[in-house]
């Protein structure tokens, strides 16, 4: 991940989810963990995004 945001220079990568509760639970889960794991070289943030319909 780390990699491949400084090949694009993107500091924010939004992910978007449109599924059940428990797959937007785990990668809520998973982006708030990598974002904590970069938080000190602070290259790379990701923003959950979901949309229900």
């Amino acid at each position: 991940i780390n990699e491949d945001s400084q090949m694009t220079q993107k500091r924010h990568i939004g992910v978007f989810v449109c599924g059940p509760k428990p797959l937007v639970k785990e990668l809520q889960c998973l982006c708030i963990k990598i974002n904590d794991h970069y938080s000190s070289t602070n290259r790379v943030h990701f923003y959950l995004n979901k949309e229900n319909f």
